[in-house]
Formats: structure tokens, C-alpha cells, sequence
């Protein structure tokens, strides 16, 4: 009995779960979607008052879902209205070679990206909860826009507002990494929840091979002594 208590305890150790990073998603899941507007020449996208209307924040265990009010319009008539979310991305070029299919685009320094609301159930007052920088971080593109249909998807790194990390129990100084995607008009299948998700990079550092190795080592000479007890 000794020797299978030893070493349920060395296999947890083992294999116990890292640490989860957190995790935060910006949804317009029931409110208003703003305006999505191309410069002459599709070479910039603007956007502006795309609502807001909830946070859920995840950190590995149930997510817990916030309300965000703001100056965009709710559907449901919500007295706080929703979050407004507002970017410009510059520096898209065409891609395609006989049909243009869409633009693929470099930011400047003249790009930006931010949410702004506030969040009650959190005790925050109208507030940017979300600055980002769009320069590196996930391709920003958005296929050939039509009348009838008008999209873009990017990301970047950002930060949170300093009283939204304090409260959540953040490090304000946290880098996110975060991806967004919206939609405006003609949609195929299902109605999408348009969403910003952004991961902090507080997760637990995977092992590498060399420490692994020296891991099983270890693990095997602790099963030799457990062994030799026994005798």
C-alpha cells in the first residue's frame, strides 16, 4: 500500500494542469452594428460605434459574463445603452490578379483600435476599457466590399484600462494578445456573435525537452528507491 501511495503522489505531480491564461471577450452579440466606411480606394477601413454589449471573462473555470453600457443604442432597450467599440486601419493594398478578392493591410502609427463603456456590475464609470495597437499581431484584411455586405478582421496587442485590471485582479501592465472580427449587412448561415478576444500571457511555461528528460529521470529514480524500500 506504501508503494501505490508514493506513487499516485509522483504522478500527480506530473501530470498536475498548468495554470490557465486569461481570457477576454468583447461581444456585440444583440446590440447595434455601426458603420463600416473604406477611403477612396479601399487603401483604409474606419469603424465606428460598434456596440458593445457584454464581457465574459474566463480564466480556465466558468466564465463570468459583465454587462457593458455605453453610448450606442441598445436593441433591447437596455437604459444604459451598449459599449462602443472604434478603429481605423490604414495601409491596404489589393490582393488578387485578373479579380480583386479583398485588401490586406500594413497599419501605421495613424491606426488605432479601442473600446470604450462602462461597466456597473464592476463599479466602472464610461471609460477606454480597451486601447490596442494594431502595428504586428494577426493580419488585418477584409474581402472586396459590396453594398450589401462589408466586413474586417485583424488584431494586435493591447492594454486594459488601469481600473478594469485592478478590479478583475489583472497586472495592468499585461500585454493582450487579441483578435476582432465584425460584419455589416448580408450574412450566410447563422447570425455570428462579433467578438474581440483577447488572451493575456500569464500562462504557465511549457517544459522544455531538456527539462522533460531531466523530469522522467528523477521520476525514475524515486520509483528505484520506492522499490528498494519495499524489499
Amino acid at each position: 500500500m506504501r508503494r501505490f501511495v508514493g506513487f499516485s503522489a509522483l504522478a500527480l505531480m506530473v501530470t498536475g494542469s498548468p495554470l490557465q491564461a486569461s481570457t477576454l471577450t468583447f461581444e456585440n452579440y444583440l446590440s447595434e452594428r455601426g458603420s463600416i466606411v473604406y477611403s477612396p480606394g479601399n487603401a483604409a477601413v474606419t469603424v465606428t460605434n460598434w456596440g458593445i454589449d457584454r464581457l465574459v471573462v474566463s480564466d480556465g473555470g466558468l466564465p463570468v459574463q459583465y454587462d457593458v453600457d455605453g453610448p450606442v443604442p441598445s436593441i433591447f432597450a437596455d437604459e444604459g445603452g451598449d459599449g462602443a467599440m472604434e478603429f481605423f486601419i490604414d495601409g491596404c493594398v489589393p490582393f488578387g490578379t485578373i479579380v480583386i478578392f479583398g485588401y490586406n493591410c500594413t497599419p501605421t502609427a495613424a491606426s488605432y483600435f479601442q473600446i470604450s463603456g462602462s461597466i456597473p456590475d464592476l463599479g466602472l464609470s464610461q471609460q477606454a476599457l480597451f486601447v490596442a495597437n494594431l502595428i504586428g499581431g494577426a493580419p488585418e484584411r477584409f474581402p472586396f466590399p459590396i453594398a450589401t455586405s462589408k466586413s474586417a478582421e485583424g488584431g494586435g496587442t493591447a492594454l486594459l484600462s488601469l481600473p478594469l485590471s485592478q478590479t478583475l485582479g489583472l497586472d495592468p501592465a499585461a500585454q493582450w494578445q487579441f483578435t476582432f472580427n465584425v460584419h455589416y449587412g448580408l450574412e450566410f448561415g447563422p447570425p455570428t456573435p462579433y467578438q474581440v478576444i483577447a488572451t493575456d500571457g500569464t500562462a504557465a511555461v511549457v517544459p522544455e525537452p531538456a527539462s522533460l528528460v531531466l523530469l522522467g529521470t528523477g521520476v525514475l529514480a524515486c520509483a528505484r528507491r520506492l522499490r528498494r524500500r519495499g524489499r
